[in-house]
């Protein structure tokens, strides 16, 4: 099961246009499971869209899901280096929660356990500028050439 949670881009977007960003890639790779915090309270179309679960916080995602593995995705910058595996070298797990921070702000990364696993996706100047939706679309098409489980 792959399940995926981002954090609405709030400073320079609306959630509105924001959403179509992530579902084209979502839709694609046949992912059925999306949370976004906090609730921006924002309808699409069910019909054409994943179905998006929103909650106040990253807290009660991560509660939620408490049985999948946990891995926290981030461009490559000489800041977050040391929290994770240069995607070339990852394993994806089979059951997971990929989390998604903010592009110019990851609040997420002090939520990392131990025992939870990081991405790191190097680009050639590394200046961790990648927005969420577009290392979703590099993750997801890693784990697909890599074998999807």
């Amino acid at each position: 099961m792959i399940k995926i949670a981002g954090n609405w881009e709030l400073s320079w977007n609306t959630p509105i246009k924001e959403a179509e960003l992530w579902n084209f890639v979502l839709r694609d790779f046949e992912i059925k499971y999306w949370y976004m915090w906090p609730i921006s309270g924002i309808r699409h179309n069910e019909n054409n869209t994943v179905s998006l679960i929103e909650k106040h916080d990253l807290k009660s995602i991560l509660e939620d899901n408490q049985n999948l593995t946990h891995v926290y995705v981030e461009p490559d910058n000489d800041h977050y280096r040391h929290y994770g595996t240069d995607l070339r070298d990852f394993e994806h797990p089979k059951d997971v929660l990929y989390i998604f921070g903010s592009a110019h702000f990851n609040p997420v990364i002090g939520h990392k356990r131990a025992h939870d696993l990081g991405i790191i996706i190097p680009t050639i100047q590394n200046k961790g500028v990648l927005w969420p939706h577009q290392c979703l679309l590099t993750i997801l098409y890693d784990r697909m050439v890599k074998g999807w489980q």
